[in-house]
């Protein structure tokens, strides 16, 4: 082969190659452009899905945050509602927004009042300052930064929520005040909450997880984007935080365009590189159409051929559909049957270039199947640079809602005011009432009466000039300051009321004042309240400082924040100089670790209260006794505290042990000791009482003790003499049982105790049984009045009974008569016979003696050998004379006095009564007297006393 045949066969060869290789090169850049594009597509489907769940995201959170803010606006109003008012007005809230499952009051951040009260009762009670993040949100509401927080999602009564916080304010304070009433909790249901907005299960063609962020920290909604992919990330505007939409992108496959081979295949890359550069430059031009459509506010669509080739978020929200569904779908299908052939006819008319007809109102079918009113408006446009037409639809059915929702807006906002407390009213800034609620015209009539001749200031606050409109709409242009006129005002009837009013200027929309909407609370009420707590107060200051008893303030840190004066009268310390010490120091060294212990489990709710018993010292370092009661102080405006009384019972302690050891004394007592009502009926009775009366004793009464044979008034006379205040002491014959040996003799002690109202209330009496010592004393004294040798009277009893027998003899003017025996020689019988049997003789003349008087007459012995006799109501004074003849015969008969026989006589001397004396002494020394000439006349004779001498 020559040359250059050789070299023209290799030019095609290189020829070849060389295109081969510009086919490569433009393969690689056609794929790389071609993934690019997918990529990028999937990319702007993904956001405009994003932007559509951020929308509905957005606008839900937003409703439920009107609801908290409405709902703590009227609380505002309505600080102190009934758990039926608090139910009606936030059921009608809440009707706003789907999520919102329940809604709750929480002043001082503990939930009151829930609505609905049916699955939420473990809401009451329950503390909001849960956790950290928690008690963030709610000390920035506390402090006036921001009106609605939205918090953490959390666990709520067993199911999963978002809170949402509202700060409650006083109405009739600005904006800028830190007063703080609590807070509003509106609980969004998580599950509806993503159903609702379509975040779970995804209806807008993207699986999203929604995150929240809160003071640095973070919560989620929704499954957890695969790792894998390009991550999307779309702003959510959420109230008091940050929020975030996340999605992952997968990545985008496809094949190489690899070239065929030959000239095929050069084409074939040219064509596709040409084709491809050709398709970036219409995607530009599309990118710059869906960036228009996006914008608007209206659904939108782009239909080439009847088909819909792009449709904007608000659109597939109209729609229902997810835009993979959308795109390539039939425009005619989303329309009702009956719309669909005028709406065909008018696209083809618009691709062809016709004018277009304008809008009009049709349905579209939603992908749940329902109807949706829209107004269609269908516009020709370019698409790819052919024909298309573009749709703008404007939901109507939306808008009806919007339009019914605001109505029930109204509505709510008609009853709030309505049912209101507070006066609310709408005013032109000369005066004009426009609006006034029924609170209002209770207070001040209806507002028919008011009228251009006399202004509504004029009427409501006669002492004050009406608010000048220029400073209002001044003041109001502030939109965090509105202000505020508090002053005095005449109810319809002439009444003075206070009220306190809060202003808020409304405009036009070229700024211009149009009215002002102004909310009075009356605080008459509160005002008297305030002036009357202020008494209060200060009485209650008066009888604290004059109290006896001391009383102390203990601060949550355990010092003393306030001391009763009356410290320093109890224990001689000053109570200011105690102030902000640990309150132990008023104890014992020895008792402060038991008593700051116990105080401490008041404070942390572990106790209700204490009443212990502590040690403590005074001035002068004596132990003194003091009864601690402890208990919470209500409404403490430092914080938690207790308020208590220190009372000084050292005195009664030391009365309580003498009580404790006239107790034992009482109880063991050998005494028999019993306590009686007036009426004698035995209360109680130690157990030596019990014994003495054989048991038994409580409910009986003291005469039914005794045997009975006492006199009938006794036990009167009795009661008498206690009822006088004077005590009684003596013996009362008692019995025990029934028989003879069963009496017993108990001498009592009984004393009154007298009240000076009421008079004897009870007797106090000391018993104990005097058997054995009154027969004792009986024998004692039968002992003292018998003379033991002879058994006669003794000397004391003849004494007595003879001054018994003149009192008889004088009564009776009747005559008695005395005798006196003294036996003869008795000195030389004693001599001779000796001691023993001269005490024989003389028993045995006493003996013969007493045979011959009677056993009503008094025989005594006077002394050794002297003998009396007292003959009592005698009628002869022979019968004396004879008496003394058988006497003297009677003695002088032998005796035999053991072995020897022996005989004595007696002298004996006579006297009579009133002859010879009145008195007993007179009467024996008469009848003594004749004794001796009785003996000097020859013994064993009488002689009778005359007053001129002795005779016969």
């Amino acid at each position: 082969m020559d040359k250059p045949s050789a070299v023209r066969r290799l030019v095609p060869l290189a020829a070849g190659l060389t295109v081969a290789a510009g086919l490569g090169a433009a393969t690689l850049a056609a794929h790389d452009l071609y993934q690019a594009h997918q990529q990028q597509q999937a990319e702007s489907r993904a956001l405009s899905s994003l932007h559509a769940l951020r929308a509905e995201l957005e606008a839900e959170l937003a409703t439920a945050g009107r609801v908290a803010s409405g709902l703590a606006a009227w609380l505002g109003v309505e600080p102190e509602p009934d758990e039926e008012h608090f139910s009606r007005v936030a059921d009608q809230l809440m009707g706003l927004s789907v999520p919102v499952r329940r809604a709750a009051l929480a002043p001082d951040s503990r939930v009151a009042l829930v609505h609905p009260l049916s699955d939420n009762l473990g809401l009451i009670g329950r503390d909001l300052r849960g956790d950290s993040s928690q008690t963030l949100i709610l000390q920035a509401l506390a402090e006036g930064r921001g009106g609605v927080k939205l918090g953490p999602v959390t666990r709520m009564d067993g199911s999963t929520v978002l809170p949402l916080y509202a700060a409650v304010r006083p109405f009739e304070q600005d904006n800028g005040s830190t007063e703080h009433l609590g807070e509003v909790l509106v609980a969004l249901d998580v599950e509806l909450l993503a159903r609702e907005t379509g975040l779970a299960p995804a209806s807008h063609g993207v699986d999203a997880q929604l995150t929240l962020t809160q003071n640095d920290e973070e919560s989620t909604i929704g499954p957890e984007p695969d790792a894998a992919g390009a991550a999307l990330r779309v702003p959510v505007q959420i109230p008091g935080g940050e929020g975030q939409l996340r999605a992952t992108l997968p990545e985008t496959g496809g094949g190489w365009l690899l070239p065929a081979g030959g000239g095929t295949s050069l084409a074939l890359g040219l064509l596709t590189a040409f084709g491809l550069r050709r398709h970036m430059a219409l995607k530009a031009a599309e990118q710059d159409a869906r960036a228009v459509l996006d914008q608007l506010s209206d659904g939108a669509c782009l239909i080439q051929e009847g088909r819909v080739r792009y449709a904007n978020h608000r659109f597939r929200d109209i729609t229902g559909y997810p835009e993979y569904e959308l795109i390539g779908r039939d425009f005619p299908e989303l329309l009702d049957p009956a719309d669909r052939k005028r709406v065909q006819t008018h696209t083809g008319e618009l691709e062809a270039g016709l004018p277009p007809m304008g809008e009009f109102n049709l349905r579209l079918r939603h992908s749940a199947g329902r109807s949706v009113y829209v107004r269609l408006n269908i516009a020709p446009a370019e698409w790819h640079g052919q024909p298309a037409a573009v749709a703008t639809v404007a939901d109507m059915d939306q808008r009806l809602r919007d339009a019914a929702r605001l109505a029930e807006s109204e509505r709510i906002y008609r009853e709030i005011v309505e049912s209101a407390t507070a006066v609310v009213m709408r005013w032109r800034p000369g005066g004009e009432l426009l609006s006034l609620n029924e609170a209002g015209q209770t207070l001040f009539g209806d507002r028919a009466e008011f009228s251009e001749a006399e202004p509504l200031w004029a009427r409501l606050e006669p002492e004050q000039d009406a608010p000048d409109a220029l400073s209002l709409a001044r003041v109001g242009s502030e939109p965090e300051s509105y202000p505020t006129s508090e002053g005095s005002c005449l109810d319809h009837t002439g009444e003075p009321r206070w009220l306190v009013w809060n202003h808020c200027p409304l405009y036009h929309e070229d700024g211009r004042l149009r009215e002002i909407l102004s909310v009075g609370t009356d605080c008459t009420r509160q005002r008297n309240a305030a002036g009357s707590l202020r008494h209060r107060e200060q009485r209650l200051r008066a009888i604290t400082d004059h109290a006896p008893e001391p009383m102390v303030l203990i601060r949550a840190d355990g010092t003393i924040g306030w001391l009763s004066p009356a410290w320093a009268r109890t224990l001689g310390q000053d109570p200011e100089g105690l102030r902000g010490r640990p309150w132990t120091q008023l104890l014992d060294e020895a008792e402060r670790p038991r008593a700051e212990r116990l105080a401490r489990a008041i404070l942390e709710g572990e106790r209700e209260s204490l009443r212990e018993t502590f040690r403590s010292r005074d001035a002068r370092d004596k132990q003194r006794w003091l009864l601690v009661h402890l208990a919470p102080a209500m409404g403490d405006p430092d914080g938690p505290a207790l308020t208590g009384m220190l009372t000084d019972i050292t005195d009664q302690k030391a009365a309580v042990r003498e009580l404790e050891l006239a107790g034992l004394a009482y109880q063991h007592s050998p005494l028999g000791l019993y306590v009686a009502d007036p009426e004698g009926r035995i209360i109680s009775a130690n157990p030596a009482f019990q014994a003495l009366v054989g048991g038994g004793a409580e409910g009986r009464r003291l005469e039914h003790l005794t045997s009975g044979r006492e006199r009938h008034d006794f036990h009167q006379r009795l009661t008498d003499t206690l009822s006088d205040g004077r005590p009684w002491s003596g013996d009362l014959e008692c019995r025990r049982g029934e028989g003879p040996d069963d009496l017993w003799i108990q001498h009592t002690w009984l004393a009154p105790v007298i009240d000076p109202d009421d008079g004897l209330t009870h007797r106090v009496g000391i018993a104990e049984d005097a058997t054995e010592q009154r027969a004792s004393e009986a024998a004692a004294r039968e002992r003292t009045l018998r003379d033991p040798l002879t058994g006669l009277a003794s000397a004391d009893l003849l004494q007595d009974r003879l001054v018994h027998a003149i009192e008889r003899a004088r009564a009776e003017q009747g005559q008695l008569a005395v005798l006196c025996l003294d036996l003869d020689d008795f000195g030389a019988l004693n001599q001779r016979l000796g001691e023993r049997e001269t005490d024989a003789v003389l028993a045995r003349v006493a003996g013969r003696v007493k045979q011959q008087v009677p056993d009503c007459e008094t025989l005594a012995r006077l002394e050794d050998d002297t003998l009396v006799v007292v003959l009592e109501r005698l009628g002869d004074p022979a019968e004396a004379g004879s008496l003394a003849g058988r006497l003297l015969q009677a003695i002088a008969e032998p005796m035999l006095i053991g072995a020897d026989e022996v005989q004595v006589t007696a002298s004996l001397g006579l006297s009579l009564y009133p002859d010879h004396g009145v008195r007993p002494e007179d009467l024996i020394d008469a009848a003594n007297q004749c004794i001796p000439e009785a003996k000097a006349a020859g013994k064993n004779t009488w002689r009778q006393f005359r007053s001129r001498g002795p005779t016969l």
